[in-house]
């Protein structure tokens, strides 16, 4: 009985009244029509987006070029997991050498290139064989890493240059990501400010909730709502209340989560799993303290 009269105290929604949200980044990418939906219903003028480090995972169009360039160069072996559409390949380039071309599967695969010589910048064009729809994704990209490192943690400095089109700025955090799927689900650009976290420390929630408290206190926010999916929304809640201090109220809105929502969570073992995940860490957030 215990995880059915928790769940609600789990997932809780108490606005502060503020007209700023602030989004956890780990919202999954389906999932923003209804984030925005919410967003629309309650009112908010400014939007916050948080996030940490993610991997390097990009939708390519057929003809896109995923461009990074590094300061200082490196050199050594380029790992990327890569999968496509039938008749598509990934070209990969340095600013001297041809690496390889790949030819991609419809099922993801990992592929090893060596790069001898120090390189300022890699290239990963998406290519195809035939004829697709300008619309249609070609490649898609995984994870692209360079001697076991994720390249976005080597380097933040990514752009994707279109077939048609402008350049577009590469999604290196979750912050971003977020930001760059909430502009196409349709918020207003104008309204949306990415705040990415580059390092973790006390946990991912925890160090989102820092680099939001120093925004905070820079632009004199006296409230905010913290916008959560589930049963995550009280430890969210309590973690950025923490951070902020006594300087901004904070609120939180929970959207429900349809892997636990309330009425299927106890049918699936995913569903018990998040559930308890967060009832066990209840214990964690009375005798966590700033700092």
């Amino acid at each position: 009985m215990v995880p059915f009269i928790l769940f609600p105290f789990l997932a809780v929604t108490e606005p502060s009244g503020s007209r700023t949200v602030v989004v956890e980044g780990w919202i999954p990418q389906e999932r923003m029509p209804e984030v925005l939906a919410e967003i629309q219903r309650r009112g908010y003028d400014h939007i916050l987006t948080t996030g940490t480090i993610r991997e390097a995972a990009y939708y390519l169009l057929n003809g896109d070029t995923l461009i990074c360039t590094f300061d200082p160069p490196f050199h050594g072996e380029v790992r990327a997991n890569l999968s496509g559409r039938d008749g598509a390949y990934a070209l990969f380039m340095t600013e001297e050498d041809t690496l390889g071309r790949i030819e991609v599967t419809a099922d993801n695969r990992e592929y090893t290139l060596q790069c001898p010589r120090s390189m300022r910048e890699l290239r990963m064009i998406s290519g195809h064989y035939g004829l697709v729809p300008d619309d249609a994704a070609n490649v898609f990209l995984k994870h692209l890493t360079i001697n076991g490192e994720n390249i976005h943690v080597l380097q933040r400095k990514m752009r994707i240059a279109h077939a048609e089109g402008p350049d577009s700025p590469g999604r290196p955090d979750f912050a971003e990501a977020l930001a760059f799927h909430l502009r196409n689900a349709g918020a207003v650009p104008s309204r949306i400010t990415a705040l990415p976290s580059t390092k973790i420390s006390g946990g991912r929630t925890w160090s989102n909730a820092v680099s939001f408290a120093r925004y905070a206190q820079d632009a004199k926010l006296t409230s905010v709502d913290v916008l959560s999916m589930g049963v995550h929304a009280r430890r969210s809640r309590h973690m950025y209340r923490s951070a902020c201090g006594n300087g901004t109220h904070v609120g939180v809105v929970s959207v429900p989560d349809p892997l636990a929502s309330p009425d299927n969570w106890w049918r699936h073992r995913i569903g018990w799993t998040t559930v308890l995940k967060e009832i066990l860490g209840l214990p964690g957030l009375f005798l966590f303290r700033n700092g």
